[in-house]
């Protein structure tokens, strides 16, 4: 029997072959079942490809809160050593990042931990009603 494909928005996904010691096994009955099942796995497929991309973008979102948080936080604390304006700060910290080849997340976590004694606490856990 041919293979019936599953295909999702115009994209395959997936492919099923169906075997048989004799050529004469398959009919079309036989055809339209593996043709719906395959439509049904492309279904499910589809769902479980579409689930992950939205965990691992949920993921994505809740680092750069992080992260944003974290470079707000050193922003502050440069704005206060330097008295200057954010962007200046912000000029300061991606300077500091791009001469010493550190991720600019990780120059604010130090100097977090510089003022603090520790290292940033991630932000509270976002809760809606």
């Amino acid at each position: 029997m041919p293979a019936r494909h599953a295909w999702s928005e115009h994209q395959r996904i997936g492919a099923l072959n169906l075997y048989a010691r004799n050529a004469s096994a398959f009919g079309a009955a036989e055809a339209q079942r593996a043709a719906a099942f395959a439509e049904n796995a492309t279904g499910a497929l589809t769902l479980a490809i579409r689930l992950a991309s939205h965990a691992a973008l949920i993921e994505q979102l809740r680092s750069s809160l992080t992260s944003r948080t974290v470079i707000d936080q050193a922003l502050g604390i440069v704005m206060a050593r330097e008295h200057c304006t954010q962007a200046r700060a912000f000029a300061i910290l991606r300077s500091a990042s791009q001469h010493s080849n550190v991720k600019l997340r990780d120059i604010a976590s130090a100097i977090i931990t510089s003022v603090s004694g520790e290292p940033p606490q991630p932000p509270p856990a976002f809760e809606h009603d």
